[in-house]
């Protein structure tokens, strides 16, 4: 029995498909130990090294139709469904097989897993710990008072009334039905962003509609970025104002800024710049709901509904529609992706996990700092 295992072992350790795996795991982790604990390697990588991935693997996967990511998925599904099958046939009918097919998928399951922990290092976890886009942008944060929280809100929905005055605002709204221009213009508008930016500049592949979006909408999910195939997903079930925000989110992600109050920041900026009134209006709802969601951790139930009672009601109406879609089917999905995503956001050493989404407040302040001192606004 002893030397059975002695000479599995042995077999396995010279086959070249373990020692690939091996080595694949080890610069793995030589990698991460390098970004979380030298200061300034994440910075260079970002600047340096990660810019060839979206430059290659982006060109390569953009102009295919639909998202590779999602069919990755469903056809890794059906990899492990076939796997499971097969190994009941040969628990039940073919002994002689089982060793055999066991240890070649646990080789296979090997290889596959370290090159994808080693793909997704290479291409999403080491720019955790890039500098981040307030330090870039030069942006200092201070901390956030309440009063200041509350004038940003007002501000916000003001921006919001204004930009539905635009005479252009029916024509732009209009154009959000049409995906691919949406998608075009959102490239613009990062582009131009990368003008005054040069880590934003460059190269960005076509955000892709997710095929099976109402899953997503099921669990909250507005878009996913795949650091795989360097594509911006999006969620094309959701109402159209929301889409330009979240197609700049993820594109942001593809430039190498993987924490979520920075690729929100960004994708404010962008939309903010752009000259259509609905990029605009997206970006805008985006970051009152941010405000909000701040505001009311911070404040009394009366104090934030009383200044929920100040902003313009159409905003008011607009923001409990979109309460209402997000709050659509089964809590236990919208629970189940609120965990996960708080899990990943830990494991890549964002500390406040699902709370880092609120730090995007902090910028928006640091961005209206002059405009937030009169008491007009109020």
């Amino acid at each position: 029995m002893r030397n059975g295992i002695r000479t599995l072992i042995h077999n396995i350790s010279r086959d070249v498909g373990v020692r690939i795996s091996a080595c694949m795991i080890l610069l793995t982790v030589l990698l991460m130990l390098a970004s979380r604990y030298h200061s300034g390697f994440g910075q260079w990588y970002a600047l340096n090294i990660y810019p060839i991935f979206p430059e290659t693997i982006g060109r390569i996967f953009s102009p295919w139709p639909f998202s590779l990511f999602e069919a990755g998925i469903l056809l890794a599904a059906f990899a492990v469904v076939c796997f499971i099958a097969m190994s009941i046939w040969l628990f039940y009918m073919n002994h002689s097989r089982r060793a055999g097919f066991f240890l070649a998928g646990l080789k296979k399951g090997m290889l596959i897993f370290s090159a994808l922990i080693l793909t997704y290092t290479l291409t999403c976890s080491i720019n955790y710990h890039r500098d981040d886009i307030g330090t870039v942008l030069n942006r200092p944060v201070e901390d956030v008072s309440v009063e200041k929280l509350e004038k940003l809100c007002i501000l916000l929905s003001d921006q919001m009334i204004a930009f539905t005055d635009n005479p252009e605002w029916t024509n732009s709204l209009e154009s959000l039905n049409d995906m691919d221009s949406i998608g075009m213009e959102a490239i613009t508008a990062m582009k131009n962003l990368g003008d005054s930016e040069p880590s934003l500049s460059g190269y960005y592949p076509t955000p892709k509609p997710v095929y099976f979006s109402k899953i997503m909408s099921l669990m909250g999910i507005e878009g996913i970025y795949s650091p795989f195939t360097m594509e911006a997903n999006y969620n094309n079930d959701m109402t159209s104002f929301l889409v330009p925000f979240t197609m700049c989110h993820e594109l942001a992600h593809l430039k190498g800024y993987m924490r979520e109050e920075d690729a929100n920041f960004i994708a404010y900026l962008a939309t903010k710049d752009s000259p259509s009134p609905a990029f605009q209006y997206s970006g805008s709802f985006h970051a009152l709901t941010y405000s909000l969601n701040a505001l009311k951790k911070a404040v009394s139930v009366e104090q934030y509904y009383d200044t929920y009672e100040k902003m313009p009601e159409l905003v008011r109406i607009q923001l409990s529609y979109i309460g209402e879609q997000r709050r659509e089917g089964p809590v236990i999905y919208r629970d189940m992706a609120r965990y996960v995503n708080n899990a990943y956001l830990l494991a890549n050493a964002q500390s406040k996990g699902a709370g880092s989404y609120g730090l995007m407040v902090d910028y928006l302040i640091a961005e209206y700092k002059d405009v937030l001192e009169p008491d007009e606004l109020l």
